[in-house]
């Protein structure tokens, strides 16, 4: 018995780092519901059973998921003469976007073992849906 809870509290603290940064950005606290996950996140992540390899390969495929939906959008409003140029600037700021988070998220390298690449990947995921949601909103704002 002492092993199953050991085995559910470990599991519970990794889900719980993989979304500890969810309700930040840049400093200021963001409303949780607004930055969502896949139902295939939470099924991996449980089916994980708190093995790193595991729960990397989830967030790894969630920061997937995340980045596909977000292309699904911005293509969508690529289609939109009046709209290229926003497009256009989105794609621009995505180049920095990229450079940013990958000297952010390294950051979490650097305190070493699995709990530093978690970290590392849970920060890509948490940048990855402030960033959905940043383009999600400047497009709605835009009319689309």
């Amino acid at each position: 018995m002492l092993k199953l809870n050991n085995s559910i509290a470990v599991r519970g603290g990794l889900f719980a780092i993989s979304f500890l940064f969810v309700g930040f950005a840049n400093g200021t606290e963001l409303n949780a519901g607004q930055i969502e996950a896949s139902q295939e996140y939470f099924d991996c992540i449980d089916e994980a059973k708190a093995i790193h390899p595991k729960i990397v390969s989830c967030v790894q495929s969630e920061i997937g998921r995340q980045k596909k939906n977000m292309e699904i959008k911005i293509n969508a409003a690529s289609k939109d003469p009046s709209m290229r140029e926003l497009v256009a600037s989105i794609a621009e700021s995505d180049q920095l976007w990229v450079v940013y988070v990958k000297k952010l998220c390294d950051m979490y390298i650097q305190l070493g073992g699995q709990r530093g690449e978690l970290l590392s990947e849970s920060c890509v995921l948490n940048e990855m849906a402030h960033r959905k949601l940043f383009v999600k909103n400047i497009l709605d704002e835009a009319g689309i």
